[in-house]
Order: C-alpha cells, then structure tokens, then sequence
C-alpha cells in the first residue's frame, strides 16, 4: 500500500481557523506524517469529496490528545487564506504528504491474497513488473473515505504511470466485475457517484492474460491514456470505463477466443461523460493455439 490517511473537518474556529479529525477509522490511527506548517490541503466539496473545492496552505499547526494512548489527536490548524462555509465531515487530504516520485520496478509478485500493490498516492511509475496469481488484482489506483471501515486511505491518484508490466491470472477475488489493473474510488460502488477523481494516468505496453474480470477498468477517472496493451482472454470485456472523462484507448491488442466474437472490447459504464472518450486504432484478434503460444508462464 503507497498511501497517506485523509483528515475531515471537525469545526471552524475563524474564516482561517479549521480543527481536524485524523486518521483510519477517524480516530484510531493517525495519518503519517502529522499535518506540518507548509503543507497544502485539499478540501472536498459536497457535490465530490474527492476532489479539491478549496486549497490553502499550513501557516500553524497545534494539537491535542484524544485519546489516552495518544494514538489521536484533534489537530488545530491556521491557513494562509480565508476558509468557504464548509459542513462538518468535508473531507481533508494533504497533497504534501505525497512523494515527489514513487518508483516501483522489476519486481516479481505472486500469490498474494490482496493486490500486487494498491497505488493511493501521485507521481508513481510501476513498471517491468510481473504479477502473477494474485487474488484482488494486479495495481489498483484507489482512494477511499469510509470512516466506519478503517477506510479512510487518501489522496487521489495523479500523474501516474504502468507501463511495461507482465500480469498472469490476476483478480480472482473480486470475479468479473474486478480486473488486473484498476481505478476506483470508495467501496460500495460509489464510483458512478463521484466521477472523475483520478487523473493524467498512462497505462501503456502491459501484457494481462487471463484476467478474472476487466483487464483494465477505469472508474471515476479523467484524462487517462490506454496505449499499445495487449489483453488476452479475460472473462470480461478486455476494458471497462465508468464515471469518467477524457479517456483514449487506441493502440492496443485484444486476444479473445472465437466464441467470443460478437462481445465489445470496451464495456460502457454509467456515468461517462460519452463525448470525450476516444476508442480508436485497436487490433481485435482471434485466440487460436497460435494467438497466444509462448506469452503465458507455465501454471504452478
């Protein structure tokens, strides 16, 4: 997991005073590093959480205890601008507290009950990576919310790159409508509900075979590139785009077997903002004992 803890508002002490609730669970763990004189925060809207409505800067930072343990704390900030009117619980992510580059490269994942690696930060690169049987899926992009599920992993995903990476039988866990490589906000399904959180993401030059789902699925993603992949016989579509914008799939090799030949390659979801996505240049391919001979590892 590459990932920090959202903040939410806990109350307004003046137009540049907020108090702020942190960590998993709002109060059980806190996020990592403290909220820091300098850091810029991201603060949602109620029309979307997930993406900023109001950014400002730390000036001053104090906090006390909330519990005897002193595993929490309200976190008592001062910002460099005034503050909108916003409700209790607006959700509070600090944009400071993530890499400048996050890099993950020629490593080999196999047989692991969760994901290969769940990607909730920006500026990351996985790439000449190989996964293999791996039961939540290959590389999720992911941010969530949810304070009653020990969910409230932030920030969302940008200016991020897969590109290069080998991914064999990925994603049993979370059957069809799951896939190799993921975008996704919340759980629930709240996608269709907060589109077009994750943005300026590539994915380019992976081979996915054998995905339990989706080889790709994209949800509430914005500007997202989908070039020169090649997908081979995933039980669902090879690509799933849902409560997204500006996406382009062109480029890329689909390996389904005959039976197959009438389904879609690319799979609609509600929510899209249609007009804007680009599905173009694509070679659908026939699977035969020659299609895909050579490209699968053996099976344990």
């Amino acid at each position: 997991n590459v990932g920090n803890m959202y903040m939410r508002l806990h109350g307004r002490k003046g137009p540049r005073t907020a108090q702020l609730e942190c960590g998993r669970g709002y109060a059980v763990f806190q996020p990592d590093p403290d909220p820091r004189v300098g850091d810029t925060l991201e603060f949602g809207s109620q029309a979307n959480p997930y993406i900023a409505g109001f950014e400002a800067k730390i000036v001053e930072v104090s906090s006390i205890p909330t519990r005897p343990d002193g595993k929490a704390k309200l976190f008592t900030v001062t910002l460099d601008r005034d503050m909108p009117e916003l409700p209790k619980d607006t959700l509070v992510g600090n944009a400071s507290a993530v890499p400048d580059l996050f890099v993950m490269r020629n490593t080999v994942v196999k047989g692991n009950r969760g994901y290969g690696i769940r990607v909730i930060t920006r500026n990351a690169i996985v790439e000449d990576c190989r996964f293999e049987n791996i039961l939540g899926g290959a590389i999720l992009m992911q941010c969530l919310m949810e304070k009653t599920t020990n969910a409230a992993e932030g920030i969302s995903n940008r200016n991020n790159i897969v590109r290069n990476n080998r991914i064999y039988r990925c994603g049993a866990m979370l059957g069809s409508a799951g896939g190799a490589i993921m975008m996704d906000v919340g759980l629930n399904n709240q996608s269709h509900r907060y589109p077009y959180v994750h943005e300026e993401v590539t994915i380019e030059n992976n081979l996915i075979e054998d995905a339990f789902g989706y080889g790709i699925s994209l949800k509430s993603a914005a500007d997202v590139r989908v070039l020169g992949n090649t997908i081979v016989n995933p039980r669902n579509s090879p690509v799933f785009i849902g409560s997204s914008r500006n996406i382009v799939v062109r480029g890329n090799r689909f390996v389904l077997p005959a039976e197959r030949a009438g389904e879609p390659v690319v799979t609609f979801g509600r929510g899209n903002d249609q007009s804007t996505l680009t599905v173009e240049n694509n070679n659908r391919v026939v699977e035969n004992a020659s299609t895909a001979a050579g490209t699968q590892p053996p099976k344990p």
